[in-house]
């Protein structure tokens, strides 16, 4: 088995997700050649959902995403992800990668 190099997919292939605890953020679009995404979470800890069902902070429903943390996705998972923050203003850093370990 060969290694694969992982890699930025293009210059624009980063974004920035603004998330409150007032509205759902869905996952934005990502470049076709797009395997995987890095995310680095700051500010505060979210809940994410991924399909038909949107996460929320008073239930509490979803997956925690911490503080200070950072997690790789598989883009298709990704695609389908939305968010809430668990309280106040959150900033996710999204890089997508063409690559995956």
């Amino acid at each position: 088995m060969s290694a694969k190099n992982i890699g930025i997919t293009s210059q624009s292939a980063t974004h920035s997700l603004d998330i409150t605890d007032s509205a759902v953020t869905n996952a934005p679009d990502l470049n076709r050649r797009t395997e995987s995404v890095f995310l680095d979470v700051q500010g505060g800890d979210v809940y994410v959902s991924f399909g038909s069902t949107d996460p929320s902070a008073s239930t509490p429903y979803g997956h925690i995403l911490y503080d200070r943390k950072d997690y790789v996705f598989y883009a298709e998972l990704f695609a389908s992800a939305k968010f809430i923050s668990a309280s106040g203003n959150v900033k996710i850093h999204v890089t997508e990668l063409d690559g995956h370990a």
